[in-house]
This record gives structure tokens, sequence and C-alpha cells, in this order.
């Protein structure tokens, strides 16, 4: 029969386990092991500590807010060598401005920007 504490232990989640088993100085199971957690755990595990509210704002700070979190995440993954999956983003931003942008005939990680005429 579990005791009181085991019982209390559980349902607290993924990182929660982790701290006590570190706490415990046990050895984490390494990646594919039998019993360590799945990538998706870990995804979730993360999730967990992260509330959000419904969140109200000026229009344009929201636009800014959005945009900050676009250009995170354009920028990480321009450090992963995975920029041209935005480029179709970025084109449709820069028509929005009246320009068009293009990477053919230019280095790697160069894009040449043109105004669109009217």
């Amino acid at each position: 029969m579990k005791s009181f504490f085991e019982i209390r232990e559980q349902g607290k989640g993924l990182w929660h386990n982790i701290h006590q088993k570190r706490k415990r100085g046990e050895r984490m199971r390494k990646k594919g092991e039998k019993g360590a957690p799945t990538a998706a755990a870990m995804k979730r595990a993360k999730g967990e500590s992260i509330d959000e509210a419904p969140l109200v704002m000026d229009d344009m700070a929201m636009v800014d807010a959005i945009w900050n979190d676009i250009r995170e995440k354009m920028f990480k993954d321009k450090l992963r060598g995975k920029f041209e999956k935005h480029l179709p983003f970025v084109q449709q931003i820069a028509k929005m401005a009246g320009y068009k942008i293009t990477k053919k005939g230019q280095t790697k990680g160069r894009t040449f920007r043109y105004d669109v005429k009217k």
C-alpha cells in the first residue's frame, strides 16, 4: 500500500518528478531509454507552468506584441539555417508595404528588395 506522501506526490507533473529525482541524486534516463519521457511529454511539461490569460491592449500595442513574437521565431530559425520557410510570409509583408523581395541572384543569406511600380 502506498504511503500518504507517495499519493500526495502523484499528479504534480513531470518537472516536479525531475526535480525530486535530482534531489535524490539519481541519474536521469537518456533519450529513448525505457521509461524516459517522450518529446511530447516534455513539450506538455514545458507548457504547464505558463498561465496565459486573455489579453486586452491598445491596437498598435497588440500589433507590436504579435510582431515581436513572429520576429523572435524567425530569428531563431535564421540561426538554425531554416529561414527559407518564412520567405512566403516575408514576401506578403513586403507586398503590404509596397515592396517586392527576391532571393534570385543573391548570395546565401541575402535578399533583394525593390519598389513595386503602381
